[in-house]
């Protein structure tokens, strides 16, 4: 069986692609695929929506950047079998979530989501990009965002009236919020039905419309929120707050705020996954003669022994000294990389102690400075 193509591939998108990227993608590609058009493609279809259903969830998304198609071993091209994504999420095709086929059919013909009797419809959701430091990442962190929304209007509360305007029912739609239109789509002619241009979807009509909000129901504010960043996120995460996006018109449920996550760089610490890498530098005495070292971590400082003829490329590994994962079931490991530094210039003595080193080692020596390298042998006797 050929192996799952990445989801990334499959929407021909970078991994740090934000969510308005992922969701264009996703439109162009379903419409050009669709089963019901000439040269659609329905494995095509397919692929695309399964793409879309993981990286259009932040959950799904972050566990999948983590682990690939090896964490949904019930997935197509994996061991068959009830597998799913660590913590619940499973990444499997749905043919239904968040998105899915019920957004296909709303770009075909021509429905919004959210939208229905009293012309409630869901708020957009929001981005918020916010840099945290290299430790913050690791450990989790809390902080203060400041960004602009629309919420439910503070005068009228979300009626789009006048407190004390008098309320009439619309003669247009006859109080029921909806009106029937002709609409025309790929399949043909049909029947729609659509919110009242008049009362827009509520029924009812005002004497006198909101001076705050001029009857649109919702305003611009500034809001202000406190974030918990949870331990293990990395680079390019996306944290989903639920609710905290814009307020949707005509009381319809609010938005989802997403945090797209930018970590500092680290002054000697690099990351990769969940382990940390780090250099220590090294005397050629130390790896020679054999050392003990204190060596930084996250954590603190940790004694590490350096065994004698330790070589120049030497690899050692810190256990549980690295970065959480999301579900804080295991934490990586901190990995020490041996490099030697050989000195540019030596003392006297220095370099009278290598020669009878070299000496008794059965060496012969060529040094670039003959003149010296002579003195030091009439010196030594040899």
């Amino acid at each position: 069986m050929p192996n799952k193509r990445d989801y990334y591939d499959v929407l021909g998108l970078s991994k740090t692609a934000s969510q308005t990227e992922i969701k264009k993608a996703f439109r162009q590609l379903a419409i050009k695929h669709h089963p019901d058009k000439d040269g659609g493609d329905e494995a095509k279809f397919k692929e695309i929506n399964e793409a879309y259903e993981v990286l259009s969830d932040p959950k799904k998304r972050t566990v999948y950047d983590q682990y690939g198609h090896a964490a949904n071993p019930g997935a197509a091209g994996g061991p068959q079998g009830a597998g799913g994504f660590p913590g619940g999420f499973d990444f499997q095709f749905q043919g239904g979530g968040a998105e899915g086929f019920g957004d296909i059919f709303n770009m075909f013909f021509g429905g919004e989501r959210g939208g229905g009797p009293g012309g409630a419809q869901r708020g957009s959701d929001l981005e918020y990009r916010l840099e945290i430091g290299f430790t913050e990442a690791i450990f989790g962190t809390q902080t203060k965002i400041s960004f602009n929304r629309r919420e439910k209007c503070s005068r009228c509360k979300g009626s789009g009236g006048e407190p004390d305007a008098k309320v009439t029912t619309c003669s247009r739609c006859n109080g029921s919020g909806q009106v029937r239109h002709a609409q025309q789509s790929l399949f043909g002619s049909y029947m729609q039905m659509g919110v009242c241009p008049e009362c827009h979807g509520e029924g009812k009509t005002y004497s006198q419309r909101c001076s705050r909000c001029k009857g649109i129901t919702i305003q611009e504010v500034q809001a202000e929120l406190t974030v918990r960043i949870p331990p293990g996120v990395d680079n390019g995460s996306r944290i989903r707050l639920r609710g905290e996006g814009e307020a949707g018109p005509k009381g319809g449920i609010a938005g989802d705020l997403y945090l797209a996550l930018t970590v500092k760089k680290h002054e000697y610490f690099t990351r990769e996954g969940q382990d940390i890498h780090y250099t220590l530098p090294l005397d050629y005495v130390q790896v020679s003669l054999g050392d003990e070292v204190e060596v930084p971590t996250v954590y603190g400082p940790v004694q590490l022994k350096i065994p004698a003829g330790t070589e120049a490329t030497k690899v050692m590994r810190l256990r549980d000294k690295g970065v959480p994962n999301i579900k804080g079931t295991h934490v990586g490991d901190q990995i020490v990389h041996i490099r030697v530094e050989v000195p540019k210039s030596l003392t006297i003595r220095e370099k009278q102690l290598l020669l009878e080193l070299a000496q008794a080692r059965g060496k012969n020596i060529r040094s670039s400075d003959s003149g010296f390298l002579n003195k030091v042998k009439e010196g030594l006797g040899l």
